[in-house]
């Protein structure tokens, strides 16, 4: 008995599941030269999986899962893994959980008709299983972080991922919000992931939450920001919660101020006469050789 793209040829499988109500799409897995799976192309996708995950179905033909879904990086589901079970078994993979890249809760059933080639139907199952009271606790989580002046981001530690920012964010690093959310944070600053993941082992210890660094804004100025970091659960992930103030003007501030003492004490120094200074009480506080 032959597979499923032979009884079931894939361009009558295309024109059925353009009227499915679920969400369908149909995807060839790609392996790296060390012969692991590593990512997948989208083949084939009907209209109901568009709506699912707010795109045109269309557009992504042709394209890696990873070019349309940059969250899969850090989503907490091994959605990769999840197709290899289904190809390399040849069994169906059948799993109900949230799926973080929709923010929907989705029963999603996967299995392969032909090598290295993966359909997947997706069913919105959010109005079931959506956890009764936790919508509106989350909005307001949402909307203080949203709202609040002070420039903040979450951040993956371990790969530098930007996980979400507020618009204070935007407006400081004249990136939109979304933007942001698709880039690294050593895209900001390039030696600034491996800072953070260092701050953040120690910020378990409790020891190092503030440190000062030098960010880079999207029309190339660099600021000198106060980073002050906390380790938060998220789901099943810990990510660094940042805070960030702009600090430029205070460093500039002790850079000139650090410039006079200089200068004053090579001037102090090459005068011939002696010198003495002292405080109000005429405690001597400085003299020149």
């Amino acid at each position: 008995m032959g597979n499923m793209s032979e009884r079931f040829p894939q361009h009558k499988l295309h024109d059925l599941a353009q009227y499915l109500p679920e969400g369908y799409t149909y995807q060839k897995l790609i392996m790296n030269d060390k012969g692991q799976v590593e990512d997948c192309v989208f083949l084939d996708a009907n209209p109901a999986f568009g709506t699912l995950a707010g795109i045109k179905s269309e557009s992504i033909i042709g394209k890696r899962a990873t070019e349309v879904f940059t969250q899969l990086k850090t989503s907490k589901f091994d959605w990769i893994s999840f197709l290899e079970n289904a190809v390399l078994s040849g069994k169906t993979q059948d799993i109900t959980r949230y799926v973080d890249i929709f923010d929907r809760w989705c029963r999603i059933i996967a299995y392969s008709p032909e090598n290295m080639h993966c359909a997947v139907i997706f069913q919105d199952k959010t109005a079931e299983l959506q956890p009764t009271g936790e919508p509106e606790h989350l909005k307001s989580l949402q909307a203080m972080f949203d709202a609040h002046t002070a420039v903040m981001l979450l951040i993956e530690p371990s790969a530098g991922q930007i996980v979400d920012a507020n618009l204070a964010a935007g407006t400081f690093y004249g990136y939109t919000r979304e933007e942001l959310k698709n880039m690294c944070i050593e895209e900001i600053s390039p030696s600034f992931k491996e800072e953070i993941k260092r701050r953040h082992l120690e910020a378990r210890n409790q020891e190092h939450r503030y440190f000062l660094f030098p960010h880079r804004r999207k029309n190339g100025e660099i600021q000198m920001v106060d980073v002050y970091s906390s380790p938060i659960q998220y789901g099943d992930k810990t990510l660094c919660y940042m805070i960030i103030f702009d600090v430029t003007s205070r460093e500039k501030y002790k850079e000139d101020l650090s410039h006079k003492k200089e200068l004053l004490s090579i001037t102090l120094s090459s005068i011939g006469d002696g010198v003495v200074t002292t405080d109000k009480d005429g405690k001597i506080t400085s003299l020149n050789k």
